[in-house]
C-alpha cells in the first residue's frame, strides 16, 4: 500500500511544474515601518540622549555585583561543617548491550563502569 502511494507521487511530483499565475486581488503598499530602521531610529535616539551610556553603565555594574556576590538561592542555606562525597556511575546492566553489528559487548548482569572506557577529565562542585 505505501508502495503505490510512493509511486503515484513520484508520477505526480513530475507533472508539476511552476507558473506564475498573475495577481489576484488587489495590492497595496506596506503600512507598518520596518521593525530594523525603528530599533535602529530607538538605539541612535538613547546613544544621542546620553541614557545608552547611563544604561550600559548599570548593565555592568549589575554583573559585577552579581558576579562577586550572587543572590542566595532560597531554600539553601549556609553550611555547618566541611564535607565531600565521591559518586560511582556503575550500573548492573538488565539486558545484553550490542554494537550496531550486533555484537555483544556487555552481558547482562555485569556491573559496568562508562568511566572506563570514556574519560571524564573535569572537576564538578556542587555548592
Amino acid at each position: 500500500m505505501r508502495c503505490r502511494g510512493l509511486i503515484a507521487l513520484l508520477i505526480w511530483g513530475q507533472s508539476v511544474t511552476a507558473a506564475d499565475l498573475g495577481t489576484w486581488g488587489d495590492l497595496w503598499p506596506v503600512k507598518e515601518p520596518d521593525m530594523l530602521t525603528v530599533i535602529m531610529q530607538r538605539l541612535t535616539a538613547l546613544e544621542q540622549s546620553g541614557e545608552m551610556g547611563r544604561k550600559m553603565d548599570a548593565f555592568k555594574e549589575r554583573v559585577i555585583r552579581n558576579s562577586l556576590r550572587p543572590p542566595a538561592v532560597p531554600g539553601i542555606g549556609r553550611t555547618e561543617k566541611y564535607g565531600s562525597r565521591l559518586f560511582d556511575p556503575s550500573v548492573r546492566l538488565a539486558a545484553d548491550i550490542r554494537d550496531n553489528e550486533g555484537r555483544v559487548f556487555a552481558r547482562q548482569g555485569e556491573v559496568m563502569n562508562p568511566l572506563q572506557y570514556v574519560p571524564f577529565n573535569q572537576t564538578l562542585y556542587f555548592i
